[in-house]
């Protein structure tokens, strides 16, 4: 695939190349840092639960500051912060298996700040440095960027962890993020100045002019709280601890979306968004009900590889959307960039308080049943409340 091609801007191409490089690290890590996590924690999906509610609590409250800051030093240091942040908490995963009191403390503290930096600069930029017009293509030709390096990734880190344990998959991802703060040196600085203060942001979150919004992203965190978190303890335990068939699923999976995507990102900028979404909230619930039933892995990579192809058809437009709306909002993009975020981190954590509190009286594979339904509800309110609207210039937007 021509990258240059397909971002000739040089903005954008060097923001594209830092974020392909440390996808190759993300997906070493993906599932399987979830599972040393839960490993490490005793297998305790109470004791793992709380981490990560803290961990999205911690980010609710963090992005404002967070977006403080990236104002006065700049998108382009706020981004190589971020990634440099994101390097320590990687290699920081070794502690878990020394003092996984202190390598939580750790986590938590590195995870929400370097989060906070890096995605607020990281959602402006893209917003700024793409098209409208042909947006939807570059949301799907990134997703695709991501799936191919995905394909085999997994399988690779799943062979280092059983041959050299996943010390020396940490290792390998912070050397690999090293990389990635390269081409963000070469890039371009952008400034913007986040006007809202902490108050101002969450009574707009909580207005009626935004209300909408907020549980759209409300529903898109809680669902990504279960793709994220719930799905590889699943998988884990549906699997019997077999961390390479864990590999191997994650990678075919990833490659069913390749074609998806191209198509979807292509129909995105012709057609309704909202009416995408709707279908695609439905289709893609669908498949994390499948999911609850699957009784051999035949079925389990079937609803997968299914969840995988509607998938594009909520998350393409969906996206797209986003940036679309945070464009015209001019000034304003990295208010409702953070507005976003929150709601999707306060969606988050009410989908693990629920997980916590389902650990307390069920066994592991019925409270996660039971989140994956819930995540399916998340899916499907995504797409029933987006509303498509008209803009001042008679163009079609998406509320």
């Amino acid at each position: 695939m021509n990258f240059k091609k397909l971002y000739s801007d040089k903005k954008f191409s060097m923001l594209m190349s830092s974020y392909r490089i440390q996808a190759i690290a993300d997906a070493l890590m993906s599932i399987f840092s979830i599972v040393y996590i839960y490993e490490k924690l005793n297998l305790s999906l109470t004791y793992l639960f709380i981490l990560f509610l803290l961990d999205a609590i911690l980010s609710a409250i963090l992005y404002i500051p967070g977006a403080k800051i990236m104002s006065k030093i700049g998108i382009k240091k706020s981004l190589i912060a971020g990634t440099i942040i994101f390097m320590v908490e990687y290699v920081g995963y070794i502690l878990f298996g020394v003092n996984p009191l202190i390598a939580a403390i750790m986590y938590l503290i590195l995870s929400s700040i370097g989060r906070v930096i890096y995605w607020t600069g990281y959602h402006v930029s893209f917003s700024i440095f793409t098209k409208e017009k042909k947006r939807g293509k570059e949301v799907s030709r990134l997703k695709n960027a991501i799936a191919i390096i995905g394909v085999i990734i997994p399988i690779i880190a799943s062979q280092i962890i059983e041959k050299a344990g996943f010390e020396v998959l940490f290792v390998s991802a912070f050397i690999i993020y090293i990389v990635s703060v390269i081409p963000l040196v070469k890039m371009e600085d952008v400034k913007q100045e986040y006007e809202f203060s902490f108050i101002e942001t969450f009574k707009f979150i909580f207005s009626k002019k935004y209300i909408r919004n907020f549980f759209i992203g409300a529903s898109d965190g809680g669902e990504q709280g279960a793709r994220i978190i719930i799905w590889p303890i699943f998988m884990y335990l549906f699997m019997n601890n077999d961390i390479a068939s864990m590999g191997i699923m994650t990678s075919s999976v990833l490659f069913v979306t390749l074609i998806a995507n191209t198509f979807i990102g292509k129909l995105t900028d012709q057609k309704s968004k909202a009416s995408l979404m709707r279908a695609g909230g439905v289709f893609y619930g669908l498949g994390y009900l499948g999911k609850v039933f699957s009784t051999t892995n035949i079925h389990l990579f079937f609803f997968s590889s299914y969840q995988s192809i509607v998938q594009p058809l909520l998350r393409v437009p969906y996206e797209s959307r986003f940036y679309e709306h945070i464009e015209s909002k001019d000034h304003l993009i990295d208010e409702y960039t953070v507005m976003r975020e929150i709601s999707q981190f306060i969606g988050r954590s009410i989908l693990l308080i629920i997980g916590v509190i389902l650990s307390f009286y069920l066994e592991d594979k019925m409270t996660l049943s039971i989140m994956f339904v819930i995540a399916a509800i998340c899916s499907i309110f995504m797409g029933a409340l987006s509303k498509d609207g008209a803009k001042k210039d008679g163009t079609v937007t998406i509320k």
